[in-house]
């Protein structure tokens, strides 16, 4: 979120604030507040509620675009994916296509991977075990094959 974004809604954060403070006031120093007349929607306890759900609802829209939660996950997988590019760039295709493989389905199985390359069960062993040793790929034991993730410090 930008700074533009962040003032405005602070701005409707400090409108509302005064807003419901003056109406809090006028409302409970009017001696005709226990008629509905023209405002509105009312409480069980005979005072309106209106004005507390929009400051609900404004407190709602702040959270969701709270600044720095948008450009923290964009900017870690930013990282990850100009990590991975330099990684390919040094590999060759077949090595490629595993990461690659590996980035869009964390997690996926060994045999699956073969399944998903079309690559002998030999061929798959050899060059995962080449990543796994340059510290590219990590594989976990998963009954009688294993679970391959991409490197810790790809993913930072």
């Amino acid at each position: 979120m930008n700074r533009e974004n962040e003032r405005v809604l602070v701005s409707i954060g400090i409108f509302l604030a005064v807003f419901l403070l003056l109406y809090s006031i006028t409302w409970f120093t009017n001696p005709m507040r226990g008629h509905m007349g023209m405002m509105g929607m009312m409480g069980a306890i005979g005072f309106p509620t209106w004005p507390f759900l929009i400051a609900i609802l404004a407190v709602i829209i702040y959270i969701v675009m709270a600044p720095g939660r948008e450009s923290e996950t964009t900017s870690e997988e930013k990282n990850s994916d100009e990590l991975i590019n330099v990684v390919e760039r040094v590999m060759d295709k077949d090595e490629s296509l595993i990461i690659n493989i590996i980035k869009e389905h964390e997690g996926i199985t060994q045999d699956s991977l073969r399944f998903k390359t079309g690559f002998s069960k030999a061929k798959i062993s050899i060059i995962l075990k080449e990543l796994e040793n340059k510290g590219i790929i990590y594989r976990e034991r998963f009954g009688k094959t294993y679970r391959l993730y991409l490197g810790d410090w790809l993913k930072k």
